[in-house]
């Protein structure tokens, strides 16, 4: 009779230790439910800035172009203006030189 008494105690207190782990594995599920859902935000969030991040990139890559634009214009507006001075300085010269000034 010891013998099955203490058989009945071991498997009661087995049974005891597989509902412990069988709770520390359900806790252990729920935290890993909550962290995939943490995660997934965070990756919803990660694409999401990497949308916005695309968009100011096509923006500064149009604003660098036209900035780009607008250097070269002024560049040849600049060359406009000193081949205009050049020639009104060579056309004064002359009218100085024939006493009309």
């Amino acid at each position: 009779m010891k013998n099955e008494e203490r058989i009945l105690e071991l498997l009661a207190e087995t049974l005891q230790r597989i509902d412990r782990h069988s709770e520390q594995i359900e806790r252990h599920s729920e935290q890993f439910d909550r962290h995939s859902e943490l995660i997934q935000l965070i990756v919803n969030k990660l694409q999401e800035n990497d949308k916005r991040l695309d968009k100011h990139e096509d923006a500064l890559v149009g604003l660098k172009e036209r900035t780009e634009t607008m250097h070269q214009s002024s560049l040849e507006q600049q060359q406009t203006y000193r081949a205009m001075t050049e020639l009104l300085m060579h056309h004064n010269r002359i009218l100085s030189a024939k006493g009309i000034l």
